[in-house]
């Protein structure tokens, strides 16, 4: 599977993407993880199944509190807000340990790596936009 597959984009065409499905974009904060659990479950489980890893998480770096929404293919979406701000790619890392779809995770850090390079063979060259987003379907009327 080659990574050129996979277009890259803006948060302003996510927002028209989003928009197009029927949902909200869900845009990550500086101190906020997203993970997309592709398993059925509920929040209380994916806890459960998390404990060890959650109580090393507040541990090591603090949170403030949890959001969850069902995501629009049966799985659940998780926000969580950190105490503090961390650097992007540590978010990337850590989403992945809290069982975030591996998939996403990879291809986020593929975006992120591709977007901050002149090319993938190079060192990043600086600041680049953090696309980390979920979608969340709007609340029916």
């Amino acid at each position: 599977m080659s990574p050129q597959r996979y277009q890259v984009h803006s948060l302003a065409e996510l927002q028209v993407i989003a928009e197009e499905h029927g949902c909200t974009l869900i845009i990550a904060g500086p101190d906020e993880l997203l993970l997309d659990i592709d398993a059925a479950v509920t929040l209380e489980a994916w806890k459960a199944k998390y404990s060890t890893e959650l109580a090393l998480l507040q541990e090591k770096f603090g949170y403030r509190r949890f959001d969850s929404w069902p995501s629009r293919n049966g799985g659940l979406h998780v926000r969580i807000r950190l105490s503090e701000v961390i650097p992007t790619s540590l978010t990337m890392a850590l989403q992945a340990a809290l069982g975030s779809d591996p998939k996403r995770e990879i291809l986020a850090c593929w975006e992120f790596y591709a977007l901050s390079t002149a090319s993938l063979h190079e060192d990043p060259i600086g600041e680049v936009e953090d696309t980390r987003s979920l979608f969340k379907p709007k609340e029916k009327e």
